[in-house]
């Protein structure tokens, strides 16, 4: 039986005598599932007495900190971004200049910025590094960035990877073994069931869905989401169905430009980038969640679990080596079709238009959303820090 950190006196007092480093690519409001899970950890962190602040790169040329009470946030200066990598030295310089304040750096890969600065930062911390996903769209150039690569994994006390699918099927899976953990990632539930809907954003909805069911997805309109597979999904289902896709990215023309090739203009709609409260609404307000993911640097859709929240069945998809699946499992909470798939995304959405298996996956789906709430996560991540600074 897991040992209960929060019963001993002892114990938390303990935990709070060391202090952690989050350092990643970003922070919010950047977008982004990894992002959304630094914040997360670093506040579930930080009420629960443990000193964690976060180092990363900013979405600008400039340098912030920021002092949000509890913790500091650190931004350097990010010039650009290459093979989706922040350039951003004044890292290295930084994290030289702190490291020595802290007890554990947890790092956030890949991420190859991150990456060097520890290799140059010269830190006797203990290193905690969580691997988020496998490399796919760079794989042309590992040959540069594998050394390095190799050597973090080599350097971290302890490994902690989001679902047992990448633990097993990861093509780095060689180099975690003896000190892997699986944990996966959290939200604040709390957060968004004390949300209020926005009245005007719910009414706007209502015209735009003209009674119809509505298939919601989030995300970044970047190569790997899928949303292209969910606009063609439309076409195989009835007049019944609208599509509403939040978020904003790189491609954003072009899903446009599907859109009105598919003649789908009164039917698929991108609603951009919204705020906490009309997410929430949207929520509350569609049919079905669907995550249309295509490639493995998905590794386990943050988002589904926020549909799940409000009991949404999802449609999601089978990724290699990505936790998807583990999140939304097949025939309980939804239903889980192959990838690139148009056909079996809309075969799905119409399963769940059966009103007592909605019901019942919609049931399912709130329950398995509480095992996610970030204030039970943060006891698992409590574990692993105290286990590699105490072993």
């Amino acid at each position: 039986m897991r040992k209960n950190l929060e019963g001993s006196f002892f114990t938390l007092t303990v935990m709070r005598m060391y202090k952690i480093l989050q350092l990643g690519k970003h922070y919010p409001p950047f977008i982004g599932g990894t992002e959304r899970f630094i914040k997360e950890l670093t506040d579930a962190l930080n009420r629960k007495g443990v000193r964690c602040d976060v180092l990363c790169a900013n979405d600008k040329a400039i340098y912030e900190e920021l002092d949000l009470g509890s913790y500091r946030v650190i931004k350097v200066p990010n010039y650009f971004r290459m093979a989706s990598t922040s350039m951003a030295p004044a890292m290295i310089a930084k994290l030289r200049e702190i490291q020595r304040d802290y007890d554990i750096i947890h790092v956030h890969m890949p991420d190859p910025m991150a990456n060097l600065a520890l290799f140059l930062s010269g830190t006797r911390a203990k290193v905690i590094m969580q691997w988020h996903m496998d490399i796919y769209r760079y794989r042309k150039l590992m040959f540069i960035y594998s050394p390095l690569l190799k050597w973090i994994f080599s350097r971290a006390d302890h490994v902690v990877v989001s679902s047992h699918a990448l633990k097993e099927k990861s093509e780095f899976s060689r180099y975690m073994k003896g000190k892997v953990s699986v944990i996966p990632l959290g939200i604040s539930l709390k957060d968004f069931w004390r949300t209020e809907e926005d009245p005007a954003f719910k009414n706007y909805l209502e015209n735009l869905s003209m009674g119809r069911k509505i298939v919601l997805s989030v995300g970044r309109l970047v190569y790997y989401k899928g949303f292209d597979t969910l606009v063609n999904s439309m076409r195989h289902l009835p007049e019944g169905f609208v599509t509403f896709i939040v978020g904003d990215g790189p491609l954003k023309r072009d899903l446009y430009k599907l859109i009105e090739e598919q003649g789908l203009r009164t039917r698929v709609f991108l609603l951009g980038r919204l705020s906490y409260q009309q997410l929430v609404t949207m929520y509350k307000n569609c049919f079905v969640f669907c995550l249309p993911s295509k490639f493995k640097t998905e590794a386990f859709g943050l988002v589904q679990l926020e549909a799940m929240s409000f009991g949404k069945p999802i449609v999601s998809t089978r990724v290699e080596a990505s936790g998807i699946c583990e999140v939304n499992i097949h025939g309980e909470t939804g239903l889980c079709v192959e990838p690139n798939n148009p056909h079996e995304i809309a075969k799905a959405i119409l399963t769940l238009s059966d009103m007592d298996l909605y019901k019942t996956f919609s049931e399912n789906a709130y329950k398995r959303a509480l095992n996610f709430d970030i204030d039970n996560i943060v006891n698992r991540w409590l574990e692993v820090y105290e286990r590699s600074l105490y072993s």
